[in-house]
């Protein structure tokens, strides 16, 4: 009898000792750079992740770590947001961080006024510092735009852009994306031109755009609740298409359901309708207790191919500035599961990689370190530890090491997750990426096509990169593929009541499928019924 209270006293322990970490209190909830902060909670263990806004804390900044308090040191560089804690058995609950420096200085009530813009001159991944009064947070700003006064051309922004990766009352810090055009401009915010000009100069190479394709994507997603409960209070999210160079989403073709007008970053919201079906006798429709509601979509995507001419790139020098770093950090860290601390890709990087070269180079020799590491297999393994054994790889292995590779070395990477389109218009799942070069931007890069992954399958996507996809896999890309998902979007939730998620396979992370509701009683009903996207030609 005692025996048998000891090992449910012991299995109760375990199971204690198993729960996910819970964080009841931030002290304080503001903080300065510098200033200590403490993480009360439970269940933290002995060691884990802590993270504000999906970036990692560096293990410099963390003072200690029991399992019940965290304490660190407000570090300079990071934003404002939800910190949360990390371990083996689960992700705690967040709390909101302000970082003092995000907060306007409210005794100043005047006008946006910028003094300074350094430098005057810049390319795509220089970094910008604008210096001024009374910017307000981030938050606050509605609108933000670049505006061309010799052309009269205005591009609008969105505040949450990646490349605005600092945002305080007296200070911005921008980097030039590749998609600005070349020429004199001004920074507008909230209708207000404001501050001196800045000239942003073409890359330092040329890009090839090559005939395009149109393309329909097509997707849906059917949700069956029982009859007696009346219109659904879900909603559904479809994967939002990224807007790319290469990947103009032209227009709306059709859609079916109810659209919210809300969306997300990475999603469009839709309110489910019932579906519509032949009509059927009334006893068929009283015996089946089940309604089938049901959202479509159909968009229609230009793609383009792309060939990369570059001329030269920033120094390898460029990689190490804190400003860079800084700006790039969504695309330097482990976030979005990148494997950028596994001991393995550290042990790849310092036997293979020689780090004073350019980053040109450094990316050349990690395209080609990937392809002799793996082998390809359409249908492999997911796992990369797997696959750096001798199992064979599928493409997001390929992607992830490859991402990683490029992390570590200072290089920002970011995963495209997408299909792609054969000549007999079936498509695939596939992972691909792209690394951003100083001076040049986002190139592309597809290990995995270059390492014959698909065979003859795809044989006018391969055909493409000429006579050694092997090498010139880096800087191309074909248009016979539509990107669905990327690195460092977002993907919030809608309501707090939680999410049902599309049963997918390991591999195809790039399309979710969501269902959400207000309250979490409301999701024990709901099965989704989830179908494959569609891709055709545009007739």
């Amino acid at each position: 009898m005692l025996f048998a209270v000891l090992l449910l006293l012991a299995a109760g322990l375990l199971w204690i000792s198993r729960r996910p970490p819970l964080v009841t209190e931030l002290d304080p909830h503001h903080a300065s750079p510098g200033e200590t902060v403490s993480v009360v909670g439970r269940n933290f263990g002995r060691e884990g992740r802590l993270e504000i806004d999906g970036i990692a804390f560096e293990h410099g900044a963390i003072r200690s770590w029991s399992d019940n308090l965290i304490v660190f040191v407000m570090p300079r560089d990071v934003r404002s947001g939800p910190v949360r804690v990390r371990t083996e058995y689960g992700t705690s609950n967040p709390l909101f961080l302000t970082n003092q420096l995000d907060l306007p200085r409210l005794e100043s009530p005047q006008r946006i006024l910028v003094r300074t813009v350094s430098p005057h001159e810049a390319r795509p991944g220089t970094v910008v510092t604008v210096r001024g009064e009374n910017f307000g947070p981030r938050p606050a700003r509605s609108s933000m735009g670049i505006v061309y006064p010799e052309r009269e051309e205005r591009i609008s922004v969105s505040t949450d852009s990646w490349w605005i990766t600092r945002w305080t009352n007296r200070e911005l810090l921008l980097v030039i994306p590749p998609e600005l055009p070349p020429g004199r401009a001004y920074l507008e915010i909230d209708g207000l031109v404001v501050g001196t000009d800045l000239t942003i100069l073409p890359p330092t190479a040329t890009v090839r755009i090559e005939d395009g394709e149109t393309l329909v994507f097509q997707q849906s997603l059917r949700v069956r609740l029982p009859r007696d409960e009346g219109s659904p209070n879900v909603r559904g999210l479809l994967p939002r298409l990224p807007e790319l160079p290469a990947q103009p989403v032209v227009q709306l073709l059709d859609e079916r359901g109810e659209r919210t007008g809300k969306t997300t970053p990475s999603s469009w919201v839709y309110r489910p309708v019932a579906e519509q079906r032949p009509e059927e006798s009334g006893d068929e429709e009283e015996d089946n207790p089940f309604v089938t509601y049901e959202i479509e979509r159909a968009d229609q995507v230009r793609r383009h191919s792309l060939r990369w001419e570059i001329d030269s790139v920033a120094p390898v020098e460029t990689l190490l500035r804190e400003d860079f770093r800084r700006a790039f950090q969504l695309f330097l860290t482990d976030r979005d599961g990148v494997p950028v601390f596994s001991p393995r890709v550290d042990e790849i990087r310092r036997s293979s990689i020689n780090l004073r070269n350019t980053p040109l180079v450094i990316a050349r020799l990690i395209h080609r370190e990937v392809q002799r590491r793996l082998e390809p297999d359409a249908e492999g393994t997911t796992d990369l530890e797997a696959a750096l054994q001798g199992e064979g790889a599928s493409a997001r292995v390929y992607a992830d090491l490859a991402a990683a590779l490029l992390r570590i070395s200072g290089l920002p990477a970011r995963r495209h997750f997408g299909v792609l389109l054969a000549d007999d218009n079936s498509t695939r799942d596939h992972v691909w990426l792209e690394v951003f070069l100083p001076g040049v931007g986002w190139i592309p890069m597809d290990p995995a096509i270059g390492d014959g992954m698909y065979g003859d399958d795809f044989g006018r996507l391969l055909s493409f990169y000429g006579d050694n996809p092997g090498e010139s896999t880096l800087g191309s890309l074909d248009g016979r593929r539509i990107t669905v998902h990327l690195d460092g979007t977002r993907n919030p939730r809608l309501f707090a009541g939680g999410a049902v998620s599309a049963p997918t396979d390991e591999f195809w992370s790039g399309l979710t499928l969501r269902v959400e509701a207000e309250r979490a009683r409301d999701l024990e009903l709901p099965q989704m019924l989830w179908e494959r996207p569609r891709v055709r030609p545009q007739n």
